[in-house]
């Protein structure tokens, strides 16, 4: 990426700070801007004031967890812009409701 390339924007919504740095670290080592939120309803603070280009979003956290935030995104929003959901839930139902939110794009 040419300094004067416009970086794409990243919202990352982790509530792990470890997890967050490190995520962060390595998507603007790739030429990113970050903008990071512990929670969903921060993320909606910061996308209310700013764009993003692709989101990346845990699903358990406090306060507003990610299906509540991706939901916020899709359905109130509209907003069509890509989601990668992390998470370490196993739940299927959980799972469908992901995708079933992803196919709202």
């Amino acid at each position: 990426m040419t300094d004067t390339a416009v970086k794409k924007k990243v919202l990352l919504v982790e509530d792990d700070k470890a997890i967050q740095q490190l995520l962060a670290a390595m998507l603007q080592l790739e030429g990113y801007e970050v903008f990071t939120a512990d929670h969903g309803l921060k993320a909606i603070e910061i996308l209310q004031k700013d764009s993003a280009d692709i989101i990346v979003c845990d699903m358990m956290m406090p306060y507003m967890d990610g299906m509540r935030f991706i939901r916020w995104v899709r359905e109130e929003q509209k907003m069509t812009l890509p989601v990668m959901v992390l998470t370490s839930v196993h739940d299927e139902k959980v799972r469908e409701e992901i995708f079933k939110q992803g196919q709202q794009i």
